[in-house]
């Protein structure tokens, strides 16, 4: 039981759900018209019972965070309601063949002649472009930026080995260094972190908006706090996304080859009741 417990209020649940909103209690906290509209009824005065009550009810805020967040990652990425989402994926589609465009025609323009430093430059921010913020193929390309991102370290392994990354990912972990799997676990903790703090704050700015008189000068600083979760951290929640997916393609890229090894060895010795060693991880 109290390893149970121990895993729950690990790392990643302390860093990755329960800091974003006591982050975001604190913000709104500090901001005068949270206090004038709600504070001085649900929080005020701060008595130890008070105190209490609103970290207990943080702790089962996280708790339900934690057991929705993939449900709200894939909202996020934009797999529900695809047919709705069709300005959007048209965006993203667009950007994508932009840069497919710009890649090919840099390497036309190379056949021909010396490209310049900048045009090389720029051809290298394109290239990586498209391969943390794509997936490889145009038909999987998702309606959200998001999406996108973890998309394309999701079929990394696929594109490169062959490997369908989720059942793939569990066979993985068997043979892979507990370093490894601690930084991939890091990088999807730092992620869970500016996630919820995006999530989390751009909503409950928006709510809050509700509740200011738009005349009251209040607004300013609630459009304040509003911009804040809702640009800069999600800027930072897609670098944490491609951050973790820059650890999820070392790790399959560190690892394949000693599973590939070992399916190998385990087919000589028992080639009868072996399969093919380029078709055993495809567990499509």
């Amino acid at each position: 039981m109290s390893s149970e417990l121990a895993k729950l209020f690990g790392k990643q649940f302390l860093v990755g759900y329960l800091t974003p909103l006591i982050v975001i209690i604190a913000v709104h906290y500090l901001n005068h018209a949270f206090v004038r509209t709600w504070v001085d009824s649900v929080i005020l005065p701060l008595t130890v019972d008070t105190i209490a009550t609103a970290s207990l009810i943080a702790v089962v805020i996280s708790i339900v965070l934690l057991a929705v967040n993939m449900t709200f990652i894939r909202l996020a990425e934009g797999y529900y309601a695809e047919s709705l989402l069709t300005p959007f994926r048209n965006i993203q589609l667009d950007r994508f063949d932009r840069l497919a465009i710009s890649i090919a025609r840099f390497r036309e323009n190379a056949k021909k002649g010396e490209p310049s430093s900048g045009a090389v430059a720029q051809y290298s921010k394109n290239i990586e472009a498209l391969s943390t913020d794509f997936p490889s193929l145009r038909e999987h390309v998702l309606a959200f930026k998001l999406g996108n991102i973890i998309r394309s370290f999701e079929s990394y392994s696929g594109t490169k080995y062959g490997v369908d990354a989720i059942p793939g990912w569990s066979r993985l972990e068997m043979v892979a260094k507990t370093e490894d799997l601690q930084a991939v676990s890091d990088a999807r903790t730092q992620f869970d972190f500016f996630f919820n703090l995006h999530f989390l704050g751009t909503a409950s700015a928006l709510a809050l908006l509700t509740t200011t008189d738009l005349r009251s000068w209040q607004i300013v600083w609630d459009l304040v706090i509003l911009f804040i979760f809702g640009w800069p951290v999600r800027w930072a929640m897609h670098q944490a996304a491609r951050n973790w997916g820059s650890y999820v393609k070392a790790c399959f890229d560190v690892n394949v080859p000693k599973i590939q090894e070992m399916m190998d060895a385990a087919m000589k010795v028992t080639p009868e009741k072996g399969i093919a060693t380029s078709q055993w991880w495809l567990f499509r």
